[in-house]
């Protein structure tokens, strides 16, 4: 029930939304709308990261069939660690399927890889919106 009610409280995040864009009204500089429009998509993209960081340590703690044992906390040898460091670990996993930069945690099953999968088509998409929209405040 704790849980629930700390869910229900995480519904205040969509007035950010409009609190960011009432802000933004109030300000009359052009540099600092802009910058405002930056570090909005900063933050949106660092939401979807957690989502997806939060889904990709989901997928390992699932056990989906029989055959595939094994997974990406245990072929990283992270079975043990502080979940800090396993939160750490699948942002820095996020992230990177965001940008062309590598990462020593890789998919091994086929859950975990049919998830790598939708997850960089979908960080493709994001990734060239979000460019799109910074060069497109710019000019």
């Amino acid at each position: 029930i704790l849980r629930l009610v700390r869910m229900i409280r995480l519904i205040r995040l969509l007035k950010l939304g409009r609190i960011l864009d009432d802000l933004n009204a109030m300000i009359d500089s052009e540099y600092i709308s802009i910058v405002m429009k930056v570090v909005k998509m900063i933050v949106y993209l660092l939401l979807i990261n957690h989502v997806i960081a939060c889904m990709w340590f989901t997928a390992a703690q699932i056990k989906w069939d029989d055959e595939d044992d094994n997974n990406w906390l245990m072929a990283s040898d992270l079975t043990g660690s502080s979940w800090r460091y396993l939160y750490l670990t699948s942002l820095h996993w996020s992230l990177t399927q965001f940008t062309p930069a590598s990462m020593s945690v890789n998919p091994q099953n086929k859950v975990e890889r049919s998830f790598a999968v939708m997850v960089v088509v979908f960080a493709l998409v994001v990734f060239s919106y979000l460019l799109g929209s910074i060069t497109g405040s710019l000019t």
